[in-house]
Order: C-alpha cells, then sequence, then structure tokens
C-alpha cells in the first residue's frame, strides 16, 4: 500500500490505543494467560534489582572518582543481564573479541559478584524474554534521563537555597521590625534570584560579588563545562551528562542535613507492571516447540516475524471481535502492553500499516504549547467575536481545577473531590487500605521507613537493598494479587466516563441543543496558571492534562492572570482576604476576598469566580482592541527605573 505523497500531517492522531480486559481478546486463555502473568511478575523483579545495582553501581563510582559509563539503552541491557541469566549457557559462547563494551561488562560483572550478589537472594532467570527486555531497557533509560531533565534545576535549586538563603532566612526572623524584616525578605530573594540566574546561564552578571569566587570555585562540581546555550536547555537535550553533577548536588544537600532527592528512579512499588509484547516477543515467549498453537516452528516466526505476524496474532487475538478490532481508519498494529489482567492494544492508521522502510511517521509533540491571547491574529480576534463562538473565561486552580463563567454570569465549577469520587481513586484507596490492615502489610512496611533510597552514603544504600529485598520476599504474594490490578483498571475506565461526562457538562450549560446542531462553539480563555509540583495536603489533580482534555472538544486560549484574583472585576480596586476569628486566633480565608478600601455596605467576592470575571474581561479587551487594561500589566522597578514588562506565565499562582 502507497504512502500519500503529502508530507504527514504532524497534528494527526497517528496511533489510538484501546483499553480492555485481556480476557477479552486472549485466545486460549487457560493455556496463555498464565505464561503472560508470570513474564510479568518476573519482568517486575528485574526491573526492581536493575534499578538498584544502577543506582549502587553509579554511586560506587561516584564515590571512588571513576570516570562514569555511557548511560545509555545498551547500559541497561547490560545491567539487566548482569543481576539475571538465561536457563541455558548458549549465551555465553560468545568470543571475548566480539563483544562490545567489553570493559565495561567486566567491571559490571565485578561489582555484581562482589558486592550486588550479598545484598539479594536470588538471581532472576530472562529465558524466553529476550525481546521484552528491549522493550524494557527503552521504557528505563527514558525514566532515567526524564527523571534528570525534568528536575536537575530543581536540585541545584534546592542547594543554593540550603546553603545560602536558609541561614540568612533564621537570621532575619530575629529581627522584631515587621517593614524592616519584610525589606529584608525581599532584599535576600532577589539575591538568590540573581545568583541562580548566574548559574543556570553560566555567567558572572547579576549576581552579588561576593558570590563571585563561590561561582568560579563551585560550577564545575554543579554541571558541564560545555553548555548548549543553558543549564535548562542542556539538560534536556543532553540528560545523561548531568547524572555525575546529581549525585554531588545531592550529597551536599544530604551534609548539609536535608533529604536529598532520588536521582536514579527506583520503582519502589512492587505491584506487577505492564510488559510490551511485540510479535517477536510474544513468539518467543511462548516458546511453542511442539507447534500447539502456531502452524510454524518457533525459529521460522522469529527470523520472518513480519512475514508471519497475522497468523501470529491470529492464534493468540481474537481479531473476528468487530467490536474491539473493526475500526474505521485505524488497524491494529502487532503490538500489545498487558500486566496479565488488563490489556492495551496499538492500533494504526490504516495508511500507515504498511510504509516503507524509511519512510518516517509524524512525531509525537509533547512539548505541545497552548495559543496564547497575544499571538492571535486580527483576523482570528473578530472571528471569535462573532456568533459562531461562545466566550467562556476559565480560572484553574488546585483545589477547583475548573471554574467558568460566560457573559451571562452563568457559573460552572468542577472540585477535586468530585473527580476523586468520580475516577473511583477514593474507593480504591480505601479498599487496598482495608486489605494492609487486614494482612498486617503495614506494619511490615514501617520497619522499611528507618531506612534511606535517596542517601549518597554507600552503607546506607546497601543497608536499604537488603531490608527492601526482605520486605519484597514478605509482601510478595500480597501485591501479585490481581484484586491491585483490577482497581487501576477500574481506575482507568472510570475516569474516561467522568471525563467525557465532564465536556459534556460544560457543552450542555453553555450552549443549547440548537446552538450545538448549528456548529457553534466554545472559545475558552484559559487562565496560564500552572503549577509544577504537587501542594502538600491536596488532592493530586491533572493541570496540563486537564487543557489537553478541554482542547479535544473546545477551542482554547490563554490568558496571563496576573491580578485578576487581586482586583476587584467591578471597580478594579485591590482586595485583600477576609480574617475571621477563630476562638482566640485570627485566621485570613483565602476564598473570600474584600475590597481594601471602605465601602458604603461590606462586600464580598468569592475569589474564583472574581478572577473567571477579570479573565474575560481581558479576553474580551484583548479580541476587541488588542490591549491589556493597565491595572492587570506586570511593573517592575528594576535599579531605580519604573519600567512596564510585559505579562508572563506564572509557576506559581500571582493573583
Amino acid at each position: 500500500m502507497e504512502l500519500e505523497e503529502k508530507p504527514p500531517d504532524p497534528s494527526e492522531q497517528v496511533y489510538r490505543i484501546i483499553k480492555c480486559p485481556l480476557k477479552c481478546v486472549l485466545k486460549k486463555y487457560d493455556t496463555l494467560q498464565p505464561i503472560i502473568e508470570n513474564a510479568v511478575m518476573d519482568m517486575n523483579e528485574i526491573v526492581i534489582l536493575s534499578y538498584q545495582f544502577i543506582r549502587m553501581y553509579l554511586l560506587n563510582k561516584f564515590n571512588h572518582n571513576q570516570d562514569f559509563p555511557k548511560i545509555n539503552k545498551q547500559f541497561v541491557l547490560d545491567v539487566i543481564k548482569t543481576i539475571s541469566s538465561p536457563n541455558s549457557n548458549s549465551d555465553q559462547k560468545t568470543k571475548e573479541e566480539n563483544i562490545k563494551n567489553i570493559k565495561d561488562k567486566v567491571d559490571m560483572k565485578r561489582f555484581y559478584n562482589d558486592e550486588f550478589c550479598k545484598l539479594v537472594d536470588k538471581k532472576l532467570c530472562y529465558s524466553n524474554k529476550t525481546f521484552i527486555l528491549a522493550q524494557t531497557a527503552n521504557e528505563m533509560i527514558t525514566c532515567i534521563n526524564t527523571n534528570i531533565s525534568t528536575h536537575f534545576v530543581k536540585h541545584l535549586f534546592k542547594y543554593i537555597n540550603c546553603l545560602f538563603k536558609e541561614p540568612r532566612t533564621l537570621e532575619i526572623k530575629k529581627e522584631k521590625d515587621k517593614e524592616k524584616r519584610k525589606e529584608l525578605y525581599k532584599q535576600l530573594n532577589q539575591e538568590i534570584r540573581d545568583l541562580k540566574s548566574d548559574l543556570i546561564n553560566n555567567k558572572i552578571e547579576d549576581s552579588k560579588e561576593e558570590y563571585h569566587s563561590w561561582i568560579r570555585e563551585n560550577k564545575g562540581f554543579l554541571f558541564p563545562n560545555k553548555l548548549n546555550k543553558s543549564i535548562a536547555y542542556d539538560v534536556k537535550c543532553n540528560p545523561e551528562k548531568y547524572i555525575k553533577y546529581s549525585f554531588y548536588i545531592n550529597q551536599k544537600i544530604e551534609e548539609l542535613g536535608k533529604r536529598p532527592y532520588q536521582v536514579i528512579p527506583q520503582r519502589n512499588n512492587i505491584v506487577p507492571k505492564h510488559i510490551v509484547l511485540n510479535t517477536p516477543a510474544i513468539v518467543d515467549l511462548i516458546n511453542d516447540k511442539e507447534m500447539s498453537i502456531f502452524s510454524y516452528n518457533k525459529t521460522e516466526l522469529l527470523h520472518h516475524a513480519k512475514k508471519h505476524q497475522k497468523h501470529i496474532w491470529s492464534k493468540i487475538l481474537k481479531l473476528e471481535k468487530n467490536d474491539i478490532f473493526k475500526q474505521k481508519e485505524y488497524v491494529f498494529y502487532n503490538q500489545i502492553i498487558t500486566d496479565g489482567f488488563s490489556c492495551s492494544l496499538l492500533f494504526i492508521l490504516k495508511k500507515y500499516k504498511d510504509k516503507v522502510f524509511g519512510d518516517k511517521l509524524p512525531e509525537v509533540n509533547n512539548d505541545f504549547e497552548f495559543t496564547k491571547v497575544e499571538d492571535l491574529s486580527k483576523e482570528k480576534c473578530n472571528e471569535y467575536l462573532t456568533d459562531k463562538y461562545k466566550l467562556v473565561s476559565l480560572d484553574p486552580g488546585k483545589i477547583r481545577p475548573i471554574t467558568m463563567i460566560d457573559e451571562n454570569n452563568k457559573f460552572f465549577k468542577y472540585t477535586a473531590c468530585r473527580r476523586r469520587f468520580e475516577t473511583y481513586t477514593k474507593r480504591s484507596s480505601y479498599i487496598i487500605l482495608q486489605e494492609k490492615k487486614k494482612n498486617g502489610i503495614i506494619q511490615k512496611e514501617t520497619k522499611l521507613s528507618n531506612f534511606k533510597s535517596r542517601t549518597t552514603k554507600v552503607e546506607e544504600y546497601k543497608n536499604f537493598i537488603t531490608n527492601k529485598t526482605i520486605l519484597n520476599n514478605e509482601v510478595k504474594e500480597f501485591y501479585q494479587k490481581p484484586l491491585f490490578r483490577k482497581l487501576a483498571f477500574r481506575r482507568f475506565i472510570r475516569t474516561k466516563q467522568s471525563e467525557v461526562k465532564l465536556l459534556n457538562e460544560i457543552e450542555n450549560t453553555y450552549l443549547t441543543k440548537e446552538e450545538i446542531k448549528q456548529g457553534r462553539k466554545i472559545v475558552i480563555l484559559h487562565g496560564d496558571y500552572s503549577r509544577t509540583t504537587q501542594m502538600k495536603g491536596c488532592i493530586s489533580t491533572p493541570n496540563i492534562g486537564m487543557k489537553k482534555l478541554l482542547l479535544s472538544r473546545f477551542d482554547i486560549v490563554e490568558i496571563n492572570e496576573f491580578n485578576t484574583s487581586k482586583l476587584y472585576n467591578k471597580t478594579l480596586k485591590e482586595m485583600e482576604n477576609v480574617i475571621v476569628r477563630r476562638k482566640k486566633h485570627k485566621k485570613s480565608l483565602h476564598e473570600i476576598l474584600t475590597p481594601k478600601e471602605e465601602t458604603k455596605c461590606r462586600i464580598f467576592v468569592n475569589r474564583d469566580t472574581n478572577a473567571c470575571k477579570n479573565i474575560l474581561l481581558l479576553g474580551k479587551c484583548y479580541l476587541e482592541s488588542q490591549t491589556r487594561p493597565e491595572e492587570f500589566i506586570r511593573k517592575v522597578i528594576p535599579k531605580g527605573k519604573e519600567k512596564v514588562k510585559k505579562p508572563r506565565k506564572q509557576s506559581i499562582k500571582n493573583k
């Protein structure tokens, strides 16, 4: 089948995943399911030990000031094959001169025999899992790189805070004059911001002179000498270069008495996870020597997997089930991801199914950016003001991920508690907690809290591995029950149902049935608040994920929400939190605001509703005149000169 001559559309959804219980699609379930289940269990144990070995091996290299090996997929594969072995010795017959990275492998083997094997109770087996190992290694190196690229800057900034900011903060707290204390905090924050800016950009410009000698002496320990643009950019491009520096930074954080971060991710949750089974992987795993399932022997199927893939999958899956496998534009792409209970089936657009070798598929853009109102053209602004579209503002938050209002003051809110209930998270957590209490798991797991998995001290980490291995053996049977995978699958289903219900509710709230039939669309003027870390004491809620969900049905335009909560939507005057008395103490209510100026009657305003109305005002103002009211423009005063700065995206809600 020939591909179209025009280049593929990057926004096109090339792949589709359909998730269902494995029992619905697997043939010979009683025969094949136990084989898959055992592979899932074995791979879970292999991954747990592999992460532990990688961390201990690299930590040992770091503490002995030795060069790190190249951290890539091949390195992870070598680790997996070091901590586990095949049933037969056929893999040992390769001549030494034909082995790649022979020095690294010998060193790894020596470290395993001298150090690591004493901490674990057995050597695992990867027989008939060669192709699964390749997929698993790819996932593991992705996790390692993502951990570094996402969190390295945070690690560096915490070290700076621990070293310079916190000691000064303790001194400032001793100052009794409130106004003076406030000014000292302001100066300190500016100093630390300038220091971080110089470090992240590998220059000495903005920071105070007292920090210059420290930067020159220590920057070689904090990040590589050669950078592409800045640290924040370079760590995304080359995360493996920063692993050694992450160990150093976290070692210093630990020396300062603070809790370090995890440099190498660990799989501490031992509930069986998913494995990827493509055509050669499923053939290798089933190992059908007697040809009771397939019509060809194993060697023929592995050597000509593409030729026989239709035959292979027809013997394993119920491809005749039209409600699952008969898709209008998609076709099954010969791969499943399963945890032994549920499975995800991979589908691809029909026109890309038989692509010629070398042809590229559209890449998925993970760094998707939403359209900002300032980037809209005059024509697009005028189009959004027509009757084809309905303007609705949205103020995102933590307790209420969605608060919306339109020009008719029609109000809609979606709370985190509602999401927790509808997605089955609350019920699932309760069931798991009761099962743990019933089987005495909590008492066993509490003992492990005395040991540190994040430490940069080798002996302490060895103690953690030893005790973690003992604990895993004690609770393994409990966590391998199908219950936990059933609950995870149920949460997935309920989440999808809840999200569809949410989209329908929004559409039905702001559009009538006639408007929906006529094709009128909702344009959401979305506040640009985004929190990069989890807020302590709050339920975990989606942020970017929620935006993408809304974008699947509605148009989204980002609005900078600076001052949208702070200013009263009717007078644009500043407001403050309402203060109430609780017993002997005064407490400010974050959700309720009142004007600072005296008014004839006391005014109380809901923070989220006020923000929504201001966001709607800002959106309409820009669409009509391409301007932003002066009250909502951020002003900074650098070095005594007042300067107006354009609104910028906030990582922390500044309103």
